[in-house]
């Protein structure tokens, strides 16, 4: 399953669709490496917004990340996908039309 690199491939040609400039970056936030981590976290609050998928992610981000929560924006995609699947893809355009305009 692999919902982020998605997203942001989606985010990118929408950018480019509809030329807006569009920073978007799958983190992989759930890696445990310290070093990682700390890159990770440099580079988190250097965006305006962070889009998460499910509102467990968005929870990690304040707690562990100290992101504030008035960045955060949720998806609301749930783990149901395969890689690639159609739907999956759709339903992230769908989403993501609604901010990157």
């Amino acid at each position: 399953m692999d919902r982020s690199p998605e997203a942001v491939n989606i985010a990118l040609h929408l950018g480019l669709e509809r030329k807006i400039p569009v920073n978007a970056d799958y983190m992989g936030i759930d890696r445990e490496m310290t070093e990682y981590k700390r890159s990770v976290l440099e580079r988190l609050h250097t965006y305006d917004k962070i889009f998460v998928m499910d509102e467990d992610m968005g929870k990690k981000l304040v707690e562990e990340y100290k992101v504030s929560e008035d960045r955060i924006i949720c998806l609301y995609i749930d783990e149901d996908y395969d890689k690639g699947d159609p739907i999956l893809k759709s339903l992230i355009r769908l989403k993501l039309e609604n901010f990157i305009k």
